[in-house]
């Protein structure tokens, strides 16, 4: 059962991160079919696409962590994160609490981007 856990996060997380790439290519065929966006739309879409790179990264230390554990009881436990930058280790949940609000916060911004400062040709 524990196992089969962390196979449905594992999936779960790397889903995630293919829809990340998948809406930063999106986004920039977007820009890049309806011309030269207005500074404000490409700033938005270079926030937007940060927001998505963080989510992405975060989802990573969770994908790539999930291998070393049998049970997700003890992954949840753990503190997660490259041991070479002590200062994004964390527990599953705070990584995984960053990578929906990176996602979130990254949508909203190229919604509202989009919405308010694109005016189709």
């Amino acid at each position: 059962m524990e196992a089969n856990q962390l196979k449905l996060l594992l999936d779960y997380t790397t889903f995630h991160i293919g829809l990340y790439s998948t809406l930063i290519t999106g986004l920039l065929a977007f820009v890049t079919f309806f011309g030269t966006p207005s500074k404000k739309l490409f700033w938005t879409m270079v926030v937007t696409i940060a927001c998505f790179l963080l989510a992405g990264m975060f989802g990573g230390i969770i994908g790539s962590s999930i291998p070393n554990y049998s049970s997700f009881e003890k992954f949840a436990e753990e503190d997660l994160g490259p041991a070479w930058i002590p200062l994004i280790k964390a527990k599953y949940i705070h990584l995984a609490a960053a990578e929906h609000f990176f996602f979130w916060v990254g949508l909203f911004c190229a919604t509202v981007g989009i919405l308010v400062t694109y005016k189709p040709k």
